[in-house]
């Protein structure tokens, strides 16, 4: 395969933790903010320039103490 790794856009989480995380922070995740700057038209150079805010939710992992990543073979997907 191309990729030795790739990302299943899957985030597994203890419900206690994530409970106890947002009773302590005002009821929100504490993300990181990403900006992104960009034209209105991303085929137009010339277009509107804006910025698109985001958070990545990857992020969430330093959030929580003890936190890790898995490592899921690629048998597991379909091809």
């Amino acid at each position: 395969s191309l990729h030795k790794y790739f990302n299943t856009n899957n985030l597994w989480i203890d419900l206690q933790a994530l409970r106890k995380l947002l009773d302590s922070s005002g009821g929100i995740v504490p993300l990181p903010m990403i900006k992104n700057k960009k034209t209105v038209d991303p085929k137009d150079d010339t277009s509107t320039p804006v910025f698109q805010l985001e958070t990545a939710m990857g992020a969430a992992i330093e959030c929580f103490k003890g936190a890790t990543a898995i490592v899921v073979p690629r048998t597991r997907f379909a091809p």
